[in-house]
């Protein structure tokens, strides 16, 4: 008996070689789709770091369109005690800070009332209508330098005349 003859060991070597080409077959799909998965997968990770850093970038955008905002309510200015170049002592810009409640009392349709004292005199400031116009004025303008010290519906904010 020849080896190459025998009928039995031909297809048995070629049942192993068909098998064998089957399983390169297979290990080579195999190989594939792990290699089109990983891509798949590197792919959703670039893509979730994308997102991320859109989300960081929005988020920074809208911290500085509101930064100025923020800064404005941790250093309010208010409202100035005077225009203009006029050097004024303490005493005088508390009185113009009274007048300055004087001035949103008025404008809200509220009495001055008497618990607006003038700094340097101590007197209540005074009050007058003319017309439909309310005046408040400083009882003793004069002490602080002044011809007149006044504020008025018409006109809000306080003036000081020398």
């Amino acid at each position: 008996m020849s080896v190459s003859g025998d009928p039995d060991k031909t297809s048995t070597r070629q049942v192993a070689m068909d098998s064998l080409k089957d399983f390169a077959l297979e290990e080579a799909q195999r190989l594939e789709e792990q290699a089109t998965r990983a891509a798949s997968k590197e792919k959703r990770k670039i893509l979730k770091v994308i997102i991320q850093w859109a989300v960081v970038v929005v988020c920074l955008g809208i911290i500085g369109y509101q930064l100025p905002k923020l800064t404005a309510s941790l250093n309010p200015a208010g409202k100035p005690l005077r225009r203009g170049a006029m050097d004024t002592d303490a005493r005088t810009d508390q009185c113009i800070a009274n007048l300055w409640i004087a001035s949103k009392r008025i404008q809200q349709g509220r009495p001055v009332g008497s618990d607006l004292l003038c700094p340097a005199s101590g007197k209540p400031f005074a009050v007058e209508k003319a017309g439909d116009d309310v005046i408040v004025r400083s009882p003793k303008p004069e002490l602080y330098g002044f011809r007149e010290l006044r504020v008025s519906r018409n006109n809000p904010v306080p003036k000081l005349i020398k």
